[in-house]
């Protein structure tokens, strides 16, 4: 199985992520009239919920932008590895604002977090330390990327030096 180039891995990654896409702006949208819908009528209460469930969906919301947004980069990298294009400087900027997003989704996590403790105290243990067990994968996972983007800089500056040298 070809891994890079047309009818590869990287073209049908190229083609599921052009799906991928569209369904998340879908849901943002769905997500966003439907939480409009729900807390109009917990805005007419009296509830010391309402900020905590407020800073919780506005976290996870912004945290969906981050993904759609993530997902607009890979497919900028995964429509040039699906050309054959993969040691290319313009591959380098989208990985690093890839790594840009994962912290953004790993700080979300952090802030959805702090909202569940003191929105509901320990009640809710185990989402609070699944929502810090995203958030400290994400942060990682951020800097990993943010490494790998830099190593792929160098990779593609020793190719471009490599190709003058010859």
């Amino acid at each position: 199985m070809k891994i890079i180039g047309k009818n590869s891995l990287a073209s049908a990654v190229y083609h599921l992520l052009w799906i991928l896409l569209p369904l998340g702006i879908l849901v943002l949208l769905a997500t966003a009239v439907w939480v409009g819908l729900e807390m109009h009528e917990l805005f007419g209460q009296p509830n010391p919920v309402v900020l905590p469930v407020l800073a919780i969906v506005g976290l996870a919301w912004l945290c969906g932008i981050c993904c759609c947004l993530l997902l607009w980069q890979l497919i900028g990298i995964f429509r040039r590895l699906k050309q054959g294009n993969c040691f290319a400087m313009e591959n380098v900027e989208p990985l690093h604002r890839c790594a840009w997003c994962l912290w953004g989704i790993g700080f979300c996590f952090l802030g959805i977090c702090v909202a569940l403790f003191f929105g509901a105290g320990m009640q809710v243990v185990f989402t609070f330390f699944l929502s810090l067990l995203g958030a400290v994968a994400f942060l990682l996972l951020g800097a990993g990327v943010r490494v790998l983007s830099e190593l792929y800089r160098r990779a593609v500056e020793y190719k471009l030096e490599n190709d003058l040298t010859i």
